[in-house]
């Protein structure tokens, strides 16, 4: 999986702890051409903005899952499960990434500064709520009763400049 640009910037963070443990990262990147917006990446391609939900397979949020198969066989690994680390649109992908895909083999999910949440709330419109996202209240609290770390550093000050990320719903949840 090749990385460019921020995701090479991004996995610089992390080499030194890989070099002192027994772990292996992997850094995705999801270009404009294969995530041409918020609702491919930071929302995994579930729903899109014209409302249509493409096929799971199609959908980034199978990515994680492609990578760690692909690493687990290249490398013999017997690992059982993956730690999912997104840092802010990768943190909202993240902060999603266990309701989307209930079954993948995540241990745990950190979501750093996140770009914006999708609050359990059937009255607050999809991506910022449940409200005509198509999930049943059975798979939000599956989601719900899992652990997801949220990190939220107040340093984190830059404007944000894509649409959804900078709407008046996330602008409302950093205030």
């Amino acid at each position: 999986f090749p990385s460019h640009d921020k995701a090479d910037e991004y996995s610089q963070y992390w080499l030194p702890l890989a070099r002192r443990m027994p772990l292996i990262t992997i850094t995705i990147e999801c270009d404009l051409k294969q995530c041409p917006s918020e609702y491919h990446y930071n929302l995994g391609g579930y729903k899109l903005q014209d409302g249509s939900t493409p096929d799971a397979r199609h959908q980034f949020f199978s990515v994680p899952e492609l990578a760690f198969a692909a690493i687990k066989q290249q490398y013999q690994l017997n690992a059982k499960g993956l730690y999912l680390f997104g840092h802010s649109a990768g943190g909202t992908f993240a902060h999603l990434y266990q309701l989307m895909r209930p079954q993948a083999p995540v241990i745990h999910v950190i979501a750093a500064n996140t770009a914006f949440f999708m609050l359990p709330d059937p009255a607050i419109v999809y991506p910022f709520g449940l409200q005509n996202s198509g999930l049943t209240e059975s798979q939000v609290g599956d989601w719900l009763a899992k652990t997801t770390l949220v990190m939220l550093g107040d340093n984190d000050l830059a404007p944000r400049t894509k649409a959804l990320s900078n709407s008046p719903f996330a602008q409302q949840q950093i205030s």
